[in-house]
């Protein structure tokens, strides 16, 4: 968890370095992280639940590293309820459709933004994480040639 937490932390550091050195106004700068910070709500699944999105706006969630970061965190802190919760259920009808366990507890994660469907597909940890590390070190390289850039 540590380490998903250093991870987090140098992404999100990472895109506000980025969007400070562009912006040459404070105020504007202000306007921004003021917005920024009721979308991170619902981009992390803080306010609403991924599962209440429609499928369109969940797609576009897979180019916000925030939300692959939060979605890993819920991965490694729900493990042990959602085994617990869930280790006992046998298959049984739902909503009139007959589904296994395991079928039940995917869709509770993906509903609950605890696992990332991309469409069909499950995005698995190592991919998130990659996607969170790699677009960090992406935008920490753009901000400082931009910095530099910016004294010449």
């Amino acid at each position: 968890m540590i380490g998903l937490i250093i991870a987090n932390t140098f992404c999100t550091t990472s895109i506000l370095f980025a969007v400070a050195v562009l912006m040459k106004n404070v105020s504007l700068y202000s306007t921004f992280t003021g917005i920024m910070s009721a979308l991170v709500g619902f981009v992390t699944g803080a306010f609403l639940p991924i599962g209440m999105f429609p499928a369109n706006i969940q797609k576009v969630f897979a180019f916000i590293p925030t939300h692959h970061g939060v979605t890993m965190m819920r991965e490694v802190m729900t493990k042990e309820s959602l085994a617990a919760t869930f280790g006992s259920v046998v298959y049984q009808t739902v909503k009139g459709t007959f589904m296994t366990a395991q079928e039940i507890v995917d869709i509770y994660t993906a509903e609950n933004g605890i696992s990332y469907m991309f469409g069909d597909v499950q995005v698995t940890f190592p991919v998130m994480l990659a996607v969170v590390i790699r677009s960090g070190m992406v935008l920490m390289i753009f901000s400082i040639f931009w910095m530099k850039r910016y004294k010449k």
